[in-house]
Parts: C-alpha cells; sequence; structure tokens
C-alpha cells in the first residue's frame, strides 16, 4: 500500500526534528505542556523487559522482527519515543504480515510518518489505549485486550422518534401524539440527561450503533494550520489515512468485539479553536461551512484508506450485504459536497450542504469535492474494510493530550486557561487561538497584548480601579504589605485569595487593619468586604488583575470581530445545534452533541430544541441539566485545566442577558489604538463585519 512521505524525511529520524524534554518523569517534545506529559504518563508500560532479544524471521527486514525479554529484569517506559515506537513498530509487523505493506520502502515510510504523526500530535490515542498496543510486538508479552471503554456521558433513556410521529407533534394532527410528547418533556424536568434519538434520519444513512468499543482516536485540527493561517489540507489527508491504517492494524488491542462492520471511530479535536485562529466566527455560514468542509475532507480520506485496504485484504463481512447503502450514502455526501438542494436518495430529511456562497475558500471546496469523488468511485472498485470511519466524541482522556478546549463540533468554553505549575501554583494563560486570530485580522503587537491583558489581567493592583494602591495606603498598608501583595497576586484567580491574614501577614490584619481573632480564624473571611470595598467595586478590581475572561470591553478591539472569540455562554443553543448539524452530513457515525441546559428551562423550550437538532439533520440529541453538582465537578478540576464550562454553558441555556465588563484603558497606552491599516482585510475576517481603519 504507497504510503507518500510528507512529515518526514528519509535521512532523518522524526525525533531528530524537535527538541526532546523532561516533563514531569516523562521524556516529550518541548512543546508538550506539563499537562500533556502528565497525561501521556499513563501510556506507559511499567514492567517492560530491561533487556531483549530479536526474533528472526528472514520474510521481513531486521529492524521489523519482533522482540522477546531476555531475563527477568524489567524496566517502565519513560519516554514518548518509547510507545510510539512500539506503536509504529507493531502496526509496520503486522501491516507486512497481513500483505499491506509489500516492501521494505513501503514500511519504512509507514513507520516513520506514523511516528512523526504521533509525536506531533496530529493523532491522538487514549493515553490507556497506547499502554497496550503493541507490547506483542515490542516486548513478547501477549496482547492485552480492551476492557469496556468508560461511558463518558451520564446514561439516560433515550427516546426514538420516527419521522411520522415528529411530523405530527410539528403539524399538531395527531393528539395522542402530540399529548405524548408533551408528557415526554414535562417528566424529562429534572432529569439530569435527556436522550433523542431519530430513528428514520439513523436508517436512512444506514448509521451503526453509537459502539464504545469501535477503535478510536482524534486528529487535532489546530496542528494542520501552517503559520500564515492557511491549511495543510494534504498533510490532514495523509494523518486521516494514517489513522485508518493505524486503528486497522491495532484493532485486536483496541477491541473485543468481533462486528462484522468492522466500525472505526476517527474523530477530531480543537474545531472551534481552529475557526477562531482564522478569524472565523463559530456561529456564521462561513465557520459553518469550512467545518463541514474538514469532516467531508476527512470522511473522504478515511473512505479512501478503507478501501485500499479492501483492496489489498478484503473489504468487511458485513460490506456485501450493504454494499448499495454504503454506495448510496457517499454518493448523498457528495451531492451535499456540491450543494445540491433536492435530489438526494431515500432521504426524507434533506443534509446541510457546502455552498460557494457562503465563503469557502475555493481551494478547500475543490480539494473536498475531489476527494469524495475519488472515495465513492474507490469504494464502488473494492468495498470497504470498515462499515463506519469516522464519528464526533467527546473523551476526556484525549483533552490534556492536545491541549485542547473542545472537540468534535464543540465550541470553545472560554478564552483562557489555568496550567499547573506545581503543587499549589499555577499560571493563567490566554487561549493559544487568541492572538493567532487578532494577527491574522490585522492587529498590531501592542493591540494583541492589551487584548490578552484585558481577557487575563495584568496580575497587579498598580493602576487599578477602586482597589490599588493608594486607596490601600488609605486602609493602612505599607510599602512592605503591598510588595507581599503583588508578589502573591500572579497565583491567585480572584483577589481575594491574596487579601487573606497568611499573605499579608496576621499581625497587619489584627493590628493594622484590625480584624477580629474570630474572623482571622474563618475560612472565606471577606478582608476586602472587613475593609468597606463593595462587591460591585471588587468585581471591577478583579477584573483588572485577574482578566475579564472576555475580549468585550477591550478599548483595542473592533466591536464587530467579538463574535470570532465567542465562547459556549455567548452562543445560543441553536448556534450549537446548527454546527453540529453541518458536519453531521460528512460523518458516517454520530456527531455526540450534549446541551446544557438550566433546571427552569420550561418544557416547550427544550421541546423546540429537540425538534430543531431532527430538522437540521441530526441524529440524535442530548439535552443535560446544569446544577450545582456540575459546576462542583468542573470546579473541582481548576488546579489542572479551569474552565467555566458548566457556569458558561448555563449562560448560553438560559439566555440571560449578559453585562458588559467595564472597559478600562492599557496602562500601556491610557487610550484605544485602531488596528494596523497594513494588513488586507480581504480574508476570512472581514466577512464577519470588521471595519477597515482609515486615517
Amino acid at each position: 500500500m504507497h504510503i507518500e512521505r510528507l512529515f518526514t524525511a528519509g535521512s532523518l529520524q522524526p525525533q531528530d526534528m524537535m527538541r526532546m524534554a523532561m516533563r514531569d518523569g516523562v521524556t516529550v517534545p518541548e512543546a508538550w505542556s506539563h499537562e500533556a506529559a502528565e497525561a501521556f504518563s499513563a501510556s506507559l508500560f511499567a514492567n517492560a523487559p530491561a533487556k531483549r532479544r530479536v526474533v528472526e524471521e528472514n520474510t521481513m527486514p531486521s529492524w521489523l522482527w519482533q522482540r522477546k525479554a531476555d531475563g527477568e529484569a524489567k524496566a517502565a517506559e519513560a519516554s514518548v519515543l518509547d510507545v510510539f515506537d512500539r506503536l509504529a513498530g507493531a502496526a509496520a509487523y503486522q501491516g507486512w504480515k497481513n500483505g499491506l505493506l509489500q516492501n521494505e520502502v513501503e514500511a519504512s515510510t509507514f513507520y516513520d510518518e506514523a511516528r512523526a504523526l504521533l509525536l506531533t500530535r496530529r493523532l491522538v490515542f487514549a493515553p490507556k489505549d497506547m499502554a497496550r498496543m503493541g507490547l506483542d510486538w515490542a516486548y513478547g508479552l501477549d496482547a492485552q485486550k480492551a476492557n469496556e471503554r468508560t461511558q463518558t456521558t451520564a446514561p439516560c433513556t433515550t427516546l426514538i422518534l420516527q419521522n411520522e410521529t415528529v411530523d405530527s407533534i410539528l403539524a399538531r394532527r395527531e393528539p395522542t401524539a402530540h399529548g405524548k410528547w408533551h408528557k415526554f418533556l414535562e417528566g424529562s424536568q429534572n432529569r439530569e440527561t435527556v436522550c433523542v434519538a431519530f430513528a428514520d434520519t439513523i436508517a436512512e444513512w444506514s448509521a451503526l450503533p453509537a459502539a464504545s468499543s469501535a477503535p478510536r482516536a482524534s486528529l487535532n485540527l489546530m496542528a494542520f494550520r501552517h503559520e500564515d493561517g492557511s491549511l495543510d489540507l494534504k498533510g490532514l489527508q495523509q494523518a486521516a489515512k494514517l489513522g485508518v491504517l493505524l486503528l486497522e492494524l491495532h484493532t485486536d488491542q483496541l477491541t473485543d468485539s468481533q462486528d462484522r462492520a468492522r466500525p472505526l471511530a476517527l474523530g477530531f479535536a480543537n474545531l472551534s479553536a481552529l475557526l477562531m485562529s482564522l478569524g472565523l466566527a463559530y456561529d456564521s455560514k462561513t465557520g459553518r461551512g469550512v467545518a463541514a468542509s474538514l469532516s467531508a475532507l476527512i470522511t473522504a480520506a478515511t473512505t479512501e484508506a478503507s478501501a485500499r485496504i479492501a483492496a489489498k485484504i478484503g473489504p468487511c463481512a458485513a460490506f456485501s450485504m450493504n454494499r448499495e447503502n454504503a454506495v448510496r450514502n457517499l454518493e448523498n455526501q457528495l451531492r451535499a459536497a456540491f450543494g445540491e438542494k433536492n435530489d438526494y436518495d431515500r432521504l426524507s430529511v434533506l443534509p446541510q450542504t457546502l455552498n460557494i456562497e457562503n465563503g469557502i475558500d475555493l481551494v478547500l471546496l475543490s480539494t473536498v469535492r475531489y476527494a469524495l469523488e475519488e472515495s465513492v468511485r474507490l469504494v464502488r472498485k473494492y468495498g470497504l474494510r470498515h462499515m463506519q470511519l469516522t464519528s464526533l466524541f467527546h473523551d476526556p482522556a484525549l483533552a490534556p493530550l492536545m491541549d485542547c478546549f473542545s472537540q468534535g463540533a464543540e465550541a470553545e468554553p472560554v478564552l483562557f486557561c489555568d496550567y499547573a505549575l506545581g503543587e499549589d501554583d499555577f499560571e493563567r494563560r490566554v487561549h493559544p487561538s487568541l492572538p493567532l486570530a487578532l494577527a491574522k485580522m490585522g492587529y498590531d503587537r501592542a493591540d494583541i497584548t492589551a487584548v490578552i491583558d484585558h481577557v487575563v489581567g495584568y496580575h497587579t493592583l498598580v493602576g487599578a480601579p477602586v482597589i490599588n494602591h493608594a486607596s490601600l495606603r488609605e486602609k493602612g498598608f505599607d510599602d512592605a504589605t503591598l510588595a507581599k501583595l503583588e508578589a502573591y497576586l500572579p497565583r491567585v484567580n480572584h483577589i481575594q485569595l491574596a487579601f487573606t491574614p497568611w499573605v499579608l501577614g496576621i499581625d497587619f490584619c489584627r493590628e493594622t487593619l484590625k480584624v477580629s481573632p474570630s474572623n482571622l480564624k474563618k475560612a472565606g473571611f471577606n478582608l476586602l468586604g472587613h475593609l468597606g470595598f463593595a462587591a460591585k467595586e471588587i468585581k471591577i478590581a478583579n477584573a483588572f488583575c485577574c482578566g475579564h475572561k472576555k475580549v468585550q470591553g477591550v478599548l483595542e478591539l473592533d466591536e464587530s470581530v467579538w463574535p470570532v472569540f465567542a465562547t459556549r455562554e455567548d452562543l445560543t443553543p441553536e448556534a450549537l445545534i446548527q454546527m453540529a448539524a453541518s458536519v453531521q452530513s460528512f460523518v458516517m457515525g454520530d456527531v455526540e452533541l450534549s446541551l446544557f441546559v438550566p433546571a427552569s428551562l420550561d418544557a416547550p423550550a427544550r421541546g423546540r430544541l429537540l425538534l430543531l437538532a431532527w430538522e437540521q439533520g441530526l441524529r440524535s440529541l442530548s439535552l443535560r441539566l446544569d446544577g450545582p453538582a456540575l459546576q462542583a465537578k468542573t470546579s473541582a478540576k481548576i488546579m489542572k485545566r479551569q474552565t467555566a464550562g458548566a457556569a458558561a454553558q448555563h449562560a448560553a441555556a438560559s439566555g440571560r442577558k449578559k453585562t458588559l465588563p467595564v472597559t478600562t484603558p492599557s496602562p500601556r497606552t491610557g487610550k484605544a489604538k485602531a488596528p494596523s491599516r497594513s494588513v488586507a482585510l480581504k480574508s476570512s475576517a472581514s466577512k464577519h463585519g470588521m471595519k477597515e481603519k482609515r486615517g
């Protein structure tokens, strides 16, 4: 099976093309964060043989020979190279044995490209999966079978709806159906999770049941963005094809299932981060068009890979009985890619389509259409090794490996993140896509810095509104105490955590600030309130020091580009449904979408969201109850990866009116600055209303 060198050069090993560093006891690429290294540590095999010997096989190159233990001594894996060499080597060995890789050039190219793919985190497997992949080849150990995958969403009873039932509900033609629907909605008011599946949509696309045991991996879309903002479409296709090969060749370690359809679940993450970095609003026609195009390109590439595998070792057992449906589904996707409005084969709910009028890049659109045409041709000729290849899911184990905030079609939860630096320390960083987006849209370095400071805070009270050094001196603070305070402010996510007796000093609080002994011992004592500062004043000063967490209100940023930086809190549930539906048209499996809704959302409003999902072409939808328990669970992880996910989704679902943060000028400039005039505004950002500044 021919594989092109794209991520590597024949004379260099993948690890020679990057710097390595020690993070949390694991050797990883220097670009990896501490969170990624910590998560990856679960991939390391602790009982590897300290010494190994090869098992000669004269039918293959010596570097592909299996290894076995040479003695009883053990040594734990300690590097990403140990794991990725094991994964890629075992796959190359299996590919040689079953005839997919027919010569040493193909085998060595696959081996190098697969390792580079994993080292650069273009493709990611769950750590627990990587811990058991390739042990038979690398150490001569029996392949460890997969345990049943942990369920990532709350269990729920799913309501199955037929099109006829939905039509009756919408038209109110059938009182019985409408009554049962209303009763279901009323009964679900306080359930943690409500799930609805649309049976006819699932059947018409011949979608397989959601298989938790299907081998899965995820593509990191941000890894395919060039520095200039262009997309590495060829690299994305290569990664998708290699992903299918790796999943196919490691199937025995990744699942116990003997499914005749051999389903795979290749998904992606960082979609909304990528859109933001390109200056595209999540809730826009262009944003949805680009998302759908990338989904289609990945599905086309995986389909081509599966067909080429089938050409070598045969299609899966289920293909012969489902050939007509498989080809029909691909042809319907092809029609949707060409913007067809009506002419679909046996679809009652029409899919979302790709249209040039939505501002999709012509190169991207033409690449997608050609790739889909080629995949249909190959499936007609060779069949499919896997009846399902792509699926969008949320797997918490994958997020830290990619340093990602969102998976599948999800929107970004926040514009900042608190990264752990040690046991009791962290650093608040802006979302990496934010400065990329601002640069793409033409803002200069000073403006970008000002926006970042606005979002994550200045980490000081020097020049802060209301609560600052001048006002604190009036309360009795001296230079030494202010120095203690300033030293501690960068380590907190709220200024009240710095105004404590163990930071300022017990004697100072008791003697100068007149705090009573009982309050000194009281957990959560509001020292700022004791000093006479009102809650609103504390909020304003805290936003200056610890960040507004939003771009709204910063003087350096044009108001027309705010939608580019919208988070879940800013987006309506309808916007999330529309994005999921846009990519669903080009994903073989399910697009997992869970909307967080408050308990106060009434039954008719819940019903409208569920029916909108059906109208848009989704195959299922879950409504998850947002409440104190969920928020507590989220906040418990604050030092690892702090996000305001639950609270943000609560705000989005409840539709409450948002209060804009108080506008404060940059301490450096003291005034608003316009974006640089030297940047061309013909980029996609201009489609969202950014106005060119003219002198």
